[in-house]
């Protein structure tokens, strides 16, 4: 720091020192200086990338530079235990609703909150995602006779076998032709349930690039899904209102039927 700053510093200290409770101000600004500030509440960074890009070379540039910035999971704010709360409390109770035996969760990011789960025996969980060196990492320190992950990229690679399939914090990543991509995908497998966010307060729907963010709700154009099955809360207070909702396969191949943009990705 240079002198003329030093200075600047010492004189605006005693100038504040002259008010009324001026030793707390100073005793309040050094206190604040010195706490590492969090980030803005947000679930996303609107610093995405500006021309369509490969996915897995966007997403995995993301694992390796931290680009979400949370300390508890490279994944981002979303998968913070503290976050989870309430999918970790529901996803047992769905598992046993819908009879699922083989849960396929893709992206499955770090396995930060979902190893926090308690699941029911007997369920087999498969953990998809497209930054290689992460499902290297899961598998290494997760995998389990019951737990498996494998490289998956959910635009275009064929889904594993299972019964239900979480795509949680993910199609709000992507634009509307991978977000169609991925919807093909889904009904091109036997899958029969996929249980995705979806932001329900979302009043219209935006196109960005791929690993940019925005809100989505799948139930307005250009997409026109049904109401799902059912609705979870899949938020906490100070970020954005948002949930999961649970879709048969029949639901999303019978809303998307008369689809234009559809017919371009499953004939």
């Amino acid at each position: 720091m240079t002198n003329l700053a030093t200075a600047i510093k010492a004189l605006i200290k005693k100038i504040i020192l002259l008010f009324p409770n001026g030793e707390r101000i100073v005793a309040w600004i050094i206190e604040k200086r010195r706490k590492p500030q969090p980030a803005p509440v947000a679930m996303v960074k609107e610093n995405p990338p500006t021309q369509p890009a490969d996915p897995k070379s966007v997403f995995t540039d993301y694992y390796f530079n931290n680009f979400w910035g949370n300390k508890e999971s490279v994944s981002g704010a979303g998968s913070t235990l503290e976050y989870t709360e309430n999918v970790r409390k529901e996803i047992p109770l769905l598992v046993e609703r819908f009879k699922v035996r083989k849960f396929l969760d893709a992206p499955c990011g770090d396995y930060n909150w979902f190893q926090a789960v308690q699941r029911p025996a007997g369920m087999e969980y498969i953990g998809g995602d497209i930054v290689e060196e992460l499902v290297r990492q899961n598998q290494v320190r997760f995998g389990d006779a019951g737990t498996s992950f494998i490289s998956l990229d959910v635009i275009a690679d064929a889904l594993p076998q299972a019964d239900m399939w979480m795509c949680r914090d993910c199609l709000f990543h992507f634009s509307y032709a991978d977000i169609f991509k991925t919807l093909a995908n889904f009904l091109r497998s036997d899958i029969e349930y996929i249980f995705t966010s979806i932001h329900t307060d979302c009043t219209a729907n935006a196109d960005i690039v791929t690993g940019g963010a925005r809100q989505l709700n799948l139930e307005l154009p250009p997409f026109n899904l049904c109401k799902p099955v059912l609705y979870i809360d899949d938020w906490i207070p100070g970020f954005t209102v948002r949930r999961m909702g649970v879709w048969t396969r029949e639901m999303v191949a019978e809303s998307l039927a008369s689809n234009p943009e559809m017919k371009k990705y499953l004939p």
